[in-house]
């Protein structure tokens, strides 16, 4: 399954560095600030946001609705629920990533967001099963938040993966107290990247950078 690097309108031009303390991202209505002159070697994205995004996974008490192009939450009368993509495919091995997503999460309700790799092509048995992964890990935003993007959330550091991964896989569990209230993912940007070996970036580079372009 070949997945969008972004919306069905933008395809992100995005460039990352390394975070100290938190991660903030620009609006996408401005143009991108000039590179660091010491960037990371290769970058690319990985979204979800479309009914057809979260269809091409495997879903379990959710309701996949048409809201805001497509977003996610648990079905009627359910108090859990999962949902765990079909694996991404990357272009070139890397061993880190970054994570921003849209969530509403009422007082009440969780969601945990988590992700592993693996270097292999799964096979289709492989796609729900441990077997070639890596562990999960979960997405923590803790305080960090993008800060002109209308409050998405955000990881505050990139999560190290194993040098030549090159296969992604999302899960994401719902949890709520009652019946009647639900988190809702509308839509989640993974960031991978090669991490430059043995040299560390200036802390001024704290940011995500990128801007919307038409597609093609």
């Amino acid at each position: 399954m070949v997945h969008r690097a972004a919306s069905p309108f933008v395809v992100l031009a995005l460039s990352i560095t390394l975070i100290g303390a938190f991660l903030t991202i620009p609006s996408t209505q401005r143009v991108a600030a000039q590179p660091p002159a010491e960037p990371v070697s290769q970058i690319a994205t990985w979204t979800l946001d479309t009914v057809q995004d979260w269809q091409a996974g495997t879903t379990t008490n959710l309701l996949i609705s048409n809201n805001v192009n497509g977003e996610l939450r648990l079905d009627a009368e359910q108090e859990s629920g999962g949902f765990v993509s079909s694996p991404f495919a990357a272009t070139f091995p890397f061993n880190a990533a970054g994570a921003v997503w849209r969530a509403d999460i009422p007082t009440g309700t969780t969601l945990t967001l988590e992700l592993r790799g693996r270097e292999t092509l799964p096979t289709p048995e492989e796609t729900l099963s441990d077997a070639g992964w890596g562990p999960w890990v979960e997405l923590i935003s803790g305080d960090a938040r993008s800060q002109a993007d209308d409050g998405a959330f955000a990881v505050p550091d990139v999560i190290p993966f194993p040098p030549g991964t090159r296969y992604l896989q999302l899960r994401a569990r719902f949890e709520s107290d009652s019946i009647l209230a639900s988190a809702t993912l509308n839509e989640i940007t993974i960031a991978i990247l090669i991490r430059s070996r043995g040299r560390r970036l200036r802390p001024d580079y704290h940011r995500y950078r990128y801007a919307a372009v038409p597609r093609p």
